[in-house]
């Protein structure tokens, strides 16, 4: 190989290795955004206490959980009902958690328990069926979680039967 030859094969691995570190650097500066964000997940769950008057639900659980990197501030709790950007809003302060607005640190967790009855009301009224359960933070962002709607269309059809 003649000098020239080297040359053009340096070249092309300076401009390879400069074209990989430019992705990495990218892929990088993507990475730092999304996880410095702030990352809630919510999720609505029943809770039960088991006793000699059977297993029926005794309240519902709405969990946040801060999984991301940065203290979130939470502001309300409530329900996503049927048409996109109807909520029900739950403004009882909760019985075993700290009241909102509470600030919500990464890898910590806060409840909300709230009454069968409450969420069924919303459940099966004009603005119903429940979608899910949210929260929302000081930013004004909507955290949106999930729920089994299997056991709160059952508790209602349970609620609504004679007994």
């Amino acid at each position: 190989m003649k000098p020239d030859d080297w040359r053009l094969v340096f070249e092309g691995a300076v401009a390879t290795i400069a074209v990989l570190g430019f992705a990495l650097s990218l892929g990088n500066l993507g990475y730092v955004w999304w996880t410095n964000r702030p990352h809630v997940r919510v999720k609505l769950e029943v809770g039960f206490i088991f006793g000699s008057g059977g297993t029926s639900p005794t309240l519902f659980i709405l969990t946040a959980a801060n999984v991301g990197r940065i203290p979130v501030v939470l502001t309300s709790a409530g329900v996503d009902l049927r048409v996109s950007g109807d909520t029900a809003v739950f403004i009882a302060p909760p019985r075993f958690s700290p009241p909102l607005p509470h600030t919500l640190d990464p890898g910590h967790a806060w409840t909300y328990h709230i009454e069968p009855e409450e969420v069924l009301e919303f459940h099966t009224g004009a603005k119903g069926p429940v979608r899910g359960p949210f929260v929302n933070d000081q930013t004004g962002h909507h955290w949106s979680g999930h729920s089994k709607r299997s056991w709160l269309d059952s508790r209602a059809r349970g609620s609504a039967s004679p007994q």
